[in-house]
């Protein structure tokens, strides 16, 4: 307002005499606007919104350093090829500040000061889809080829950077990267993987798009989808991840690591609860088609009369070749697919661990019911009790419900959302991925576990192979060929420092050694 009147002065002969009558022209106004309650509420509704959209401005003039972002990429072109035998890490904007090397040293104080104020990614609604471009952002970094593809088959609905950046962090020429779009997802969303798919000769996405959501619904039909469509292509093992999944462990330590597996999966097994597997469920092998189309005479016979043994767990999995080619060539999965789809919740989570431990099925790298759970590696997340009855769940409402172990303090569809708070302890487990980390919550961690793998990648740390060999489905893979093997000798905990599933799925990685 007084910018105006100071405008206006300017142009007038008298700029003193225009000071005065404007001014007094305001006044009266304003005392106006007093005099009337009506008149004086919406007046300074309309001011209260003015202040309020200028502070959104300024917050959104804070952030908007993207440009820059861009304008320091270095171009990716054939000529400049001698960029790409130097990779170097990428750090966005939003987390110039923020020292990973102190978040990793378990730094309280600065933990503190960073999660009072958590980087939340921005994303470019002009980011720049050239072949050009998208080369400049993921190549970089890349991790060298160990001689051991393996295919990532990755679920996505939202926040595209973040899975770009993903892709960067764990990108290797000799890898298969598979993306089932959501078909709710804007044209925008689809259009990016599409162009992704055109610059990169190993990415593919799925031609169909599935209707997913948090329940599960046809999660393993788009999962299926993708291992369907690059069959063709040489890979050794199929990772299952949905949108928000983090690897945490780079390409050489995933060989290392899946070559001790030997062929075996890695599907987490527990107890299916009668709400999940209910028993009007059909169960009888022969009904459900999941017989060996190899088998014959007495063996098929006595595999038809057999049942599945239901378990549940996390729909993130690690399948070898060749349990994959033996779900599409050997048995026919649609009957079990549909009755599982058909359920209301977590209708993702009993596909693969029921075939795992089904052993009249002879899923290759599977498993065995013996054991109540398996220990399992693909995924370490923090799951919250859900609320039950109405107390419960005011108190969930009012954010009155105790948290547990949730360093972070948010929790989403029961499971905690991975803070700076977290990144001590993912640096040190043994699992392979972590869930979940959201850009537009805590960017913070999301980067210095990018930079973490970018540095493992140059300085090639040992991996705990103990670990990984005394796990029980290792163990049962390696020990069940052998001449003499009784599954009742088999021991399914032989140390307790191999950390098992709980009942909800959940994998804890407490007392770890560090991986550096």
């Amino acid at each position: 307002l007084f910018l105006l009147l100071f405008l206006l002065s300017l142009s007038s002969p008298y700029p003193r005499a225009m000071i005065l009558c404007y001014t007094r022209k305001v006044r009266r106004s304003l005392s106006r606007i007093r005099r009337n309650p009506c008149i004086h509420t919406i007046f300074l509704l309309l001011l209260a919104i003015s202040i309020f959209l200028s502070i959104l401005n300024l917050y959104s003039f804070e952030y908007s350093g993207n440009d820059a972002f861009e304008q320091d990429m270095p171009v990716f072109s054939n000529e400049r090829d001698e960029l790409h035998k130097e990779p170097w890490f990428r750090k966005r904007p939003e987390v110039g500040h923020v020292d990973c090397a102190r978040l990793l040293r378990d730094d309280k104080e600065y933990m503190k000061e960073i999660s009072k104020k958590r980087p939340r990614q921005m994303e470019r609604a002009n980011l720049d889809m050239s072949c050009d471009a998208v080369k400049a952002r993921v190549l970089p970094a890349r991790n060298p080829d160990t001689g051991f593809p393996i295919l990532h088959a990755r679920l996505v609905y939202t926040d595209y950077e973040f899975l770009e950046d993903q892709l960067a962090a764990n990108y290797a020429n000799e890898n298969v990267y598979c993306f089932s779009v959501d078909k709710k997802t804007p044209h925008d969303f689809r259009e990016r993987f599409f162009r992704l798919e055109k610059c990169l000769p190993n990415i593919i996405v799925t031609k169909v798009q599935h209707d997913l959501d948090s329940s599960g619904h046809n999660h393993n039909e788009a999962h299926l989808d993708c291992m369907r469509a690059v069959r063709d292509r040489q890979w050794e093992y199929a990772m299952l991840l949905q949108n928000h999944d983090v690897i945490i462990k780079t390409h050489g330590e995933m060989t290392e690591i899946l070559k001790i597996y030997g062929g075996a999966n890695d599907v987490a097994v527990s107890e299916c609860p009668d709400h999940r597997c209910l028993p009007s469920l059909e169960t009888t092998l022969g009904k459900l088609q999941l017989c060996p189309n190899t088998l014959n005479g007495r063996e098929l016979a006595r595999c038809q009369a057999s049942e599945i043994q239901w378990a549940k767990g996390p729909m993130q999995a690690l399948l070898s070749r060749s349990a994959v080619d033996f779900i599409f060539d050997k048995i026919n999965i649609t009957t079990l697919g549909k009755q599982m789809n058909g359920l209301k919740y977590g209708v993702d989570e009993q596909l693969y661990a029921s075939l795992q431990i089904t052993p009249e099925i002879r899923l290759p790298g599977g498993f065995h019911s013996k054991c109540a759970s398996s220990q399992y590696i693909t995924r370490t997340a923090s799951m919250m009790r859900i609320p039950y009855g109405l107390g419960e769940k005011l108190a969930h409402l009012l954010n009155l419900w105790p948290l547990g172990d949730c360093p972070s303090g948010v929790v989403r569809h029961s499971t905690c959302l991975l803070g700076v708070e977290d990144l001590p302890r993912l640096a040190e487990s043994k699992a392979v991925m972590a869930n979940k980390m959201i850009p537009r919550f805590d960017q913070a961690i999301i980067s210095c576990m990018s930079e973490l793998m970018f540095n493992r990648t140059r300085n090639r740390p040992d991996i705990d192979r103990k670990y990984y060999e005394n796990i029980n489905t290792v163990r049962y893979h390696r020990e069940r060929n052998k001449p003499g093997f009784n599954i009742n000798r088999f021991k399914c905990d032989l140390s307790s420092s191999v950390t098992s599933t709980s009942m909800i799925g959940l994998c804890v990685t407490a007392s770890l050694t560090l991986l550096m």
